[in-house]
C-alpha cells in the first residue's frame, strides 16, 4: 500500500535520494498537486510518513538526475498541462527541476528551477542529447 486513504494517484516512480539510502519512490496525483517522497518502509519498524517535496498545478511526468553534482538526485517535472489534449492550457506546460536539499529532505519544499515551457508537454526524459559534456 502506498498511503491509506489516498485521494488521487497518477505517477509512481522508484527514487533513491542518494547513493546511501534505500530506494523509495516518488508519487503524485493530477488533482491533489502534492509531490511526495515515500522512504522505503521495509528498512524500519516505525510507520513511514510521506515527505512532501513540492506542490505544483497538475504534475504530469517526471525524471531524475543529479543536476547539481552534489550526490543527491534531483527531480525534473512537467506540470500545468490543462484538462485534456484538446482542452490544454496554452500558457501551461511548465518544466522545472526540483533541487534535492540532501540531508534536509523533509524540512521545506524543494527549490524550483525553471527549465522551460511547452504547452501539452506530458512526457519528458533527462539526458545529454546535444552535448558530450556531462553535468
Amino acid at each position: 500500500m502506498i498511503e491509506e486513504h489516498l485521494k488521487d494517484g497518477y505517477w509512481i516512480e522508484a527514487f533513491q535520494a542518494d547513493d546511501e539510502t534505500p530506494i523509495g519512490f516518488v508519487a503524485y496525483g493530477l488533482s491533489d498537486r502534492e509531490i511526495s517522497f515515500y522512504p522505503n518502509s521495509w528498512t524500519t519498524t516505525e510507520k513511514v510518513e510521506p515527505i512532501r517535496i513540492q506542490k505544483l498545478i497538475n504534475p504530469i511526468a517526471m525524471d531524475q538526475a543529479d543536476i547539481t553534482g552534489n550526490g543527491f538526485k534531483d527531480i525534473i517535472i512537467c506540470f500545468d498541462y490543462g484538462r485534456t489534449i484538446t482542452d490544454f492550457n496554452p500558457d501551461g506546460g511548465h518544466i522545472v527541476w526540483l533541487e534535492n536539499p540532501g540531508q534536509n529532505i523533509g524540512t521545506e519544499p524543494w527549490e524550483q528551477h525553471y527549465v522551460g515551457r511547452s504547452p501539452t508537454v506530458h512526457r519528458l526524459k533527462v539526458g545529454h542529447f546535444t552535448q558530450t559534456k556531462r553535468w
